[in-house]
């Protein structure tokens, strides 16, 4: 009995082999297209989340200092701080939605842009070839002009304490993403009785602000449609 079971059983099975082989004969050219075009649609999913997962990359070269030794280290410090303030991105750590370009690099494409493009060149058009020769999606740079302060004593209507203070600077960039070359210039100028508000060092980061808000940087970093509610 046990015999003639593991004979049915093996017969059984033998039929059922024949009947997948032949199903795969007969449908065989559809499988294989159906196989081929999972493959597509997984290959397309698999190079636009690579698109998607590609930060942005900005390359920030040191500021240029035009004032002949009239800035210390420690404004040029802050300015630069606050750039890279302007810049953060929450979450970046985890999400790694930009990437920053070595300083000393973006420095070193900076000085060769400069010896390509000439030196009475436009600073907008050095950035750009900066910005092509690092392959990167945004190159800033900022030049101050001015940053100079005094203090005396005033005389006449202008008694006491009194102070003059001069900032000047320019935003200097390239937007590889949409074509656009970056300039925003800013200055303040103030000679009044002393303050703490004349102090150069807030004139030049108020100065810095204004170049900021016009660079509009931010909606470079975050794309986002403006929505105007009647």
């Amino acid at each position: 009995m046990r015999k003639i079971c593991l004979v049915l059983l093996i017969c059984l099975a033998l039929v059922s082999s024949a009947a997948y082989a032949g199903g795969a004969d007969e449908n065989g050219k559809s499988d294989e297209k159906n196989n081929e075009s999972v493959v597509v649609i997984e290959n397309e999913m698999i190079r636009g989340e690579e698109k998607k997962s590609r930060p942005l990359v900005i390359a920030v070269a040191p500021l240029i200092d035009k004032t002949g030794g009239w800035m210390d280290r420690e404004i040029a410090g802050s300015l630069m701080n606050r750039i890279y303030d302007e810049l953060h991105v929450p979450l970046n750590d985890t999400m790694n939605w930009v990437e920053f370009k070595n300083e000393g690099d973006a420095q070193n494409a900076l000085s060769e842009s400069l010896k390509r493009q000439g030196k009475k060149s436009k600073m907008t058009l050095v950035m750009r070839d900066m910005a092509e020769s690092m392959n990167v999606d945004i190159a800033l740079c900022l030049v101050v002009d001015a940053c100079y302060q005094r203090t005396f004593m005033g005389f006449g209507l202008e008694r006491g304490l009194m102070v003059e203070s001069v900032a000047s600077l320019t935003l200097y960039g390239y937007d590889r993403k949409n074509d656009r070359p970056i300039k925003e210039s800013a200055s303040r100028w103030e000679r009044d009785e002393y303050g703490p508000a004349h102090d150069i060092d807030v004139m030049i980061m108020d100065a810095l602000d204004e170049a900021l808000r016009d660079a509009d940087i931010k909606s470079i970093i975050f794309p986002i449609k403006k929505m105007y509610v009647k």
